[in-house]
């Protein structure tokens, strides 16, 4: 699945260091983030302190990418499948046909 970007919102994301086991780990002393976009037209990505910032240039896109590294060893962290898209606010209700279940009942007399 997409990770959706509202093209209404600026998106904040703190970067977090994590270690061999996927625990969150206090960064290294004087570690330096970079943040890059797939499409620079079309999303963009700063650094802002220990987070990345991205919101979109375009009205709609999809297959964007971003990738945030360190200054030093760290592996970097590729967020793909980025789209960007319209308003994500739910607007009406509906029914999930396909997660339904069926429990047995007596067959009705009428």
């Amino acid at each position: 699945m997409a990770y959706e970007l509202p093209n209404d919102v600026v998106r904040t994301i703190p970067i977090v260091s994590m270690d061999a086991a996927g625990a969150v780990v206090p960064a290294p002393a004087g570690v330096v983030y970079t943040a890059v976009s797939s499409d620079p037209a079309s999303m963009q990505a700063v650094i802002q302190g220990s987070n990345v910032v991205i919101n979109a240039l375009v009205r709609a896109a999809t297959g964007l990418s971003l990738t945030v590294d360190d200054s030093g060893p760290l592996a970097a962290f590729v967020l793909s499948d980025i789209s960007i898209v319209d308003d994500v606010a739910p607007k009406s209700v509906g029914l999930d046909t396909t997660a339904q279940t069926d429990v047995p009942q007596a067959v009705p007399a009428a």
